[in-house]
């Protein structure tokens, strides 16, 4: 077999991936922590609250978590072991 989709990807870019996406969990739990303190501290914000925003805000928490977890194991080679 031959094909090029199943040959492993460089190192290199397994890396760079991995810190695009610690990146993006970074700036995904920096956003979610600004809103959350904002919703603490502000009447206004209590007010606005709706269900649509908890939800995309559970989305939001659950996309953080996969960037988290996809780019600690693409950075530092942790593959998962249960086979």
């Amino acid at each position: 077999m031959s094909s090029p989709y199943l040959r492993p990807v460089a190192s290199i870019w397994v890396r760079v991936a991995g810190i695009a996406l610690l990146a993006a969990g970074l700036a995904c739990t920096g956003f979610l922590s600004r809103q959350l303190w904002w919703l603490a501290t502000d009447d206004v914000a209590r007010r606005q609250l709706t269900s649509s925003t908890l939800i995309f805000g559970l989305i939001l928490l659950a996309l953080c978590g996969f960037c988290w977890q996809a780019g600690y194991r693409l950075v530092f080679n942790r593959p998962e072991r249960t086979a």
